[in-house]
Order: C-alpha cells, then sequence, then structure tokens
C-alpha cells in the first residue's frame, strides 16, 4: 500500500508540474504579444455562441425583443437618419427621400476570426483584431422616395426596401479592464477598413415602383450603395464606437456613443 501511495502521489506531481509548464507557457506566449509576437488567433466559437444568444432577447411580459440587435439598429438608424437630412445626401433623379425604418434582422453576424494583437498593460487595455461575416437575409432598411426623372416623374411616393446584406468586416476591438465588477468598462470597436457590401433594392409598395427594374434606374442604386459607404465611413479608423457595459447591464445611462478624432 504504501509503494502504491507513493507512486500515485509521484503521479499527482508529475502532472501539477507538466500542468504549471503548460500554464506557464501560456502565460508567457499572452504577455509577449505586441512585444516578441505579432498576434495570436483564437477561437471564435465562444463567442459566436455568446452573440446568438445576446443578439435578439424576448422578453418575457410582452412580444417584444431586447438584446444587442434592437442597440446596434437603432443607433445605425440613428446616422442613416442624420445622413438623409441633410441636404447633399438626396441623389440628383430623387425629389424626395425619408428614413422609415431600418433593422439587422434576427440572425446575428458570424465571427470568423479573433487575433489578440496586443496587450496595454499600464492602460489595461485588450486589442483584438475581429473578421466578421455578415449575412443578413432579413435586414431591411425601408426608405419612402419618389424620382423626378421625366421617365418616373408621374409615380407617387414608393416604399423601398434595401436587403440582403452580405459582406465582410475587418475590426479592431479595444476591450478596456476595471478593477471592479463587471470587471470591463468599455469595448470600442472600430473598421480597419471600408469592406464590399452586396444587397438587394426591392419596390415595396403596390404602385409606384413595384415591378421597376432598378437597373434601368441605376440612380438609386448608386445612391443607396453611396449612402453605404458614407454610413460605413462614420465607423472607419480613427472614428469608433464605444459600448459602455456597466450601463448595458444596469439599463440606465448612455449605452453606446460615437467618438470622431
Amino acid at each position: 500500500l504504501t509503494i502504491i501511495a507513493l507512486f500515485m502521489a509521484l503521479v499527482v506531481s508529475r502532472n501539477m508540474c507538466d500542468r504549471q509548464s503548460e500554464l506557464f507557457g501560456f502565460r508567457t506566449a499572452i504577455e509577449s504579444i505586441g512585444k516578441s509576437s505579432p498576434a495570436v488567433p483564437e477561437s471564435a466559437a465562444w463567442l459566436n455562441s455568446l452573440l446568438a444568444k445576446i443578439w435578439r432577447i424576448k422578453y418575457s411580459s410582452s412580444n417584444g425583443f431586447g438584446g444587442l440587435e434592437p442597440l446596434l439598429s437603432s443607433h445605425a438608424s440613428d446616422i442613416m437618419r442624420r445622413l438623409l437630412e441633410d441636404s447633399y445626401s438626396k441623389p440628383n433623379g430623387i425629389t424626395h427621400v425619408a428614413f422609415d425604418s431600418f433593422t439587422f434582422g434576427r440572425a446575428p453576424p458570424l465571427v470568423q476570426s479573433v487575433e489578440i494583437r496586443g496587450i496595454d498593460d499600464e492602460n489595461s487595455v485588450l486589442h483584438l483584431g475581429v473578421v466578421v461575416g455578415m449575412l443578413f437575409d432579413d435586414s431591411a432598411l425601408m426608405l419612402d422616395i419618389r424620382p423626378s426623372s421625366l421617365e418616373y416623374k408621374t409615380l407617387p411616393t414608393t416604399k423601398i426596401s434595401i436587403n440582403s446584406l452580405d459582406t465582410q468586416v475587418k475590426l479592431d476591438a479595444y476591450v478596456k479592464g476595471i478593477p471592479d465588477y463587471p470587471y470591463i468598462s468599455t469595448v470600442n470597436i472600430t473598421l480597419s477598413e471600408i469592406p464590399d457590401v452586396n444587397l438587394r433594392i426591392i419596390p415595396q409598395s403596390e404602385s409606384g415602383l413595384k415591378g421597376v427594374d432598378f437597373g434601368s434606374f441605376p440612380v438609386v442604386s448608386k445612391w443607396v450603395k453611396d449612402l453605404g459607404y458614407s454610413t460605413l465611413a462614420e465607423y472607419l479608423k480613427p472614428q469608433y464606437l464605444s459600448i459602455n457595459i456597466p450601463n448595458w447591464l444596469r439599463g440606465d445611462g448612455e449605452i453606446i456613443s460615437y467618438f470622431k478624432e
């Protein structure tokens, strides 16, 4: 029995040494990021699982829902509404354009890769590089438009749906830590570059432009793409979106802030 006990003690001791060596190596690799190592790839599975849980969350007392998607859709709506209110944003050939609604849809984006790109110990900031695939089949930007071109000037104001958003975006995310719960103060997100975006433009009204081939009406399709480019440019580095995590968890105060440098 004594021999068996000694043998088991040696096995446990060896396993503990191996585990300590493994953890030491991992910590050393993390600490070297941004110093001797440029980046460390990380699994995106946990982040996709988290997005799936918080993208849309049903309220227990009603048929509505909260979550990250309504928050982001509302912020994007405010930016697009502001852009449309500027006189320069109205395209030639359109006499009237008004924002109606916008949603990213019920399916969350897919995080394709995550890289740890740097750690700022002094300011407690973790820098992540994130590649996100966005294929929002049921996303929809609803606009009310009225054309002024000779061919379509007699048509009434018509609602169009800009949907099926398909793109891949490269983001830089900066996560700032704090000493107390919830241990993360802000997550700042910025676009590394403006991506190419594929989408569809479909007339929704029973009259007006319904059935019109937008290939023969390029002024609208070009303007929609320019509007999308202008919206994305609002988030291009060094401009960024900041999510206040404590305010989000408490459900009060300003949750999303926009910073333009």
